[in-house]
């Protein structure tokens, strides 16, 4: 539908009070496609932020843009944040009310803005570990919410740990499982093609 990419140049000349206004589609999709039980599930914002990645967040000057202002992004995100915690608090805030609500949907797009921004300006760095963790990215992304809701779970209905201890380790198994439930099914011929999409590579006869 646009051989010439021109929707993707587009987004190259966005600006930061463009990337500001995001939040508005960003907010529509949170309207759109969210599933009736399982109300985490919300396929219009996932479609929305996948385009926004894509179409927009692709170009490094795009990248480059929030990174400029430095911290003060992050630090607004994390007041808008507080303000957050402290108007929904004691609500769930998988609801749909709280999901839709713009404040919900701004808060979260100045925390990405914020995130990206410092990390693209302090954290711009490569190592070992960091290039070890980009090439598993995918996999991480896959697995990682088995180790998020199945200790959640144990931990609240059979521990009387109280709700940061509780978030604290579920953290550390996080970290610590993901990428070792990753390592283990990577090992796996089926199971790594089926769930990771890694296909053993057919060596080549020299």
């Amino acid at each position: 539908m646009d051989k010439e990419d021109c929707l993707w140049k587009l987004g190259e000349k966005c600006n930061i009070l463009f990337l500001l206004l995001l939040v508005l589609p960003l907010w529509g999709g949170a309207q759109i496609l969210n599933m009736p039980v399982i109300t985490m599930y919300r396929f219009g914002i996932y479609l929305i932020a996948f385009l926004l990645g894509y179409y927009i967040f692709s170009h490094e000057n795009v990248r480059e843009t929030p990174a400029k202002y430095g911290l003060p992004p992050l630090l607004v995100g994390i007041v808008v944040g507080v303000a957050y915690t402290v108007y929904y608090f004691g609500q769930n805030y998988t609801e749909d009310h709280v999901l839709k609500s713009f404040f919900t949907n701004a808060y979260a797009w100045l925390m990405v803005l914020g995130v990206l921004g410092s990390a693209k300006k302090y954290c711009d760095r490569q190592n070992g570990f960091s290039a070890y963790m980009t090439k598993i990215s995918f996999g991480l992304y896959v697995l990682h919410y088995t180790f998020i809701a199945i200790p959640c779970y144990y931990l609240k209905e059979k521990t009387a740990l109280p709700v940061w201890a509780v978030y604290l380790a579920a953290l550390l198994i996080v970290f610590v499982c993901t990428p070792l439930w990753y390592e283990a099914m990577r090992r796996i011929p089926v199971i790594r093609c089926l769930v990771l999409g890694i296909r053993k590579k057919k060596e080549t006869q020299a």
